[in-house]
């Protein structure tokens, strides 16, 4: 759908609320179609970047509940529970993630390591976001998560405008 992807153009180019607005323009039209629920779930993906975690997580637990079977929407909200420092209502999602038996891990395996990480076990962090990187070589905040569990690695440049980037290495200066 063309609105998927200019969203996505918009996101790429740095204008986050650019992509916000073009999925909202679409969102109408998709009402009952189960592109409501990737629509959604796009739009939450950009609401993480802006660490509006509220609206997000409605983004995503309306798509949830579009379409049940769509597990990414699982692991974003994960993400986002950990970003508001709910840290059971993440393992949650997390434990409904695993029944659903997904072939894709990596956003799994990365929230994982971010509990690990928070619980000063630094071995099992890695681990997971290892393994996650294998899967998904250009995964965002692998680095950073390596890099607060002592492990050597390139940082990536993040923009200073990924609020999300500034509120994790908040979260992980805590550790």
């Amino acid at each position: 759908m063309m609105a998927f992807s200019e969203a996505e153009s918009f996101f790429a180019l740095g204008d986050v609320a650019g992509a916000i607005a073009r999925i909202d323009e679409a969102l109408p039209g998709l009402e009952g179609d189960i592109l409501e629920a990737d629509a959604l779930n796009n739009k939450g993906f950009y609401l993480l970047h802006l660490a509006k975690w509220e609206e997000a997580i409605a983004c995503f637990e309306k798509a949830y509940l579009i379409d049940p079977g769509f597990t990414a929407v699982l692991n974003h909200l994960a993400w986002a529970a950990l970003m508001i420092d709910n840290k059971e209502g993440a393992l949650a999602l997390m434990e409904l993630f695993d029944k659903q038996k997904s072939d894709y891990q990596a956003l799994h395996l990365r929230n994982l390591a971010v509990i690990y990480t928070l619980e000063g076990q630094s071995k099992m962090a890695v681990k997971q976001l290892l393994t996650a990187q294998e899967e998904d070589p250009y995964m965002a905040y692998v680095d950073v998560l390596l890099h607060a569990n002592g492990y050597d690695c390139e940082q990536l440049p993040y923009p200073q405008t990924d609020l999300q980037w500034l509120h994790l290495k908040r979260i992980l200066g805590k550790v």
